[in-house]
């Protein structure tokens, strides 16, 4: 019954020897992040943390390395929306969230749609990236606070230097999309999907229906 979500990419993410086991860590992560959205699309049921809320974010399709600056996961919703997804097995500071930075500019840059968003999916997170995580939260409010301690100020002026050229049109509709949430596959996330599919398959199945949506 898995094959009934049709809209899965056929290009899929690919472990290999090149950059040693972080790079399969950061593959095998990636795939759990598809195929966690998979399974509340299966389900027909919504998929929280990923953007839309409600029945408005009942995933209609997942893609593995899509063609956009934010590439790594495109979750489309029934509404017409869609999440484009960063993965990352652990973010803190340093190259990785440099590299998130940038393609949410470049992101900005070409527009983003009103009802899209721009997410980053990680294992753990420390650092400025926990920190940018918190202040990100603040701008999706309709009037948003202030950072409430030093390091959440920070991390939104470290971000600011970052996106100097953008204008502030395009600095707002990132501020307003973009999201950093962590989505541990080693107990929650992952049981939760299992949750999912057992609306999908005999519950004695469930496990084995999530080991084959990840392989």
């Amino acid at each position: 019954m898995l094959n009934v979500f049709v809209a899965v990419s056929k290009k899929r993410a690919s472990a290999g020897s090149v950059g040693g086991s972080s790079v399969d860590r950061g593959v095998q992560y990636q795939r759990s992040v598809a195929a966690y959205a998979a399974s509340f699309g299966l389900a027909g049921l919504p998929l929280q943390g990923f953007g839309p809320s409600g029945a408005l974010g009942i995933p209609s399709g997942v893609h593995l390395e899509v063609d956009s600056p934010v590439d790594d996961v495109r979750v489309d919703f029934a509404s017409g929306a869609s999440s484009f997804i960063q993965c990352k097995a652990s973010l803190g500071a340093g190259e990785a969230l440099d590299g998130v930075v940038a393609q949410w500019k470049k992101a900005a840059q070409e527009g983003i749609p009103e009802d899209d968003h721009l997410l980053v999916a990680c294992g753990t997170m420390a650092g400025r990236a926990r920190h940018l995580s918190s202040v990100l939260r603040l701008f999706k409010a309709e009037h948003p606070s202030p950072p409430s301690n030093e390091d959440e100020q920070k991390a939104l002026d470290w971000l600011d230097a970052n996106l100097a050229d953008l204008s502030m049109y395009e600095r707002r509709a990132l501020l307003r999309v973009a999201s950093i949430r962590e989505f541990r596959f080693d107990g929650g996330s992952e049981n939760a999907a299992i949750g999912a599919l057992a609306h999908v398959v005999d519950r004695n199945d469930t496990v084995a229906a999530w080991s084959a949506l990840i392989d």
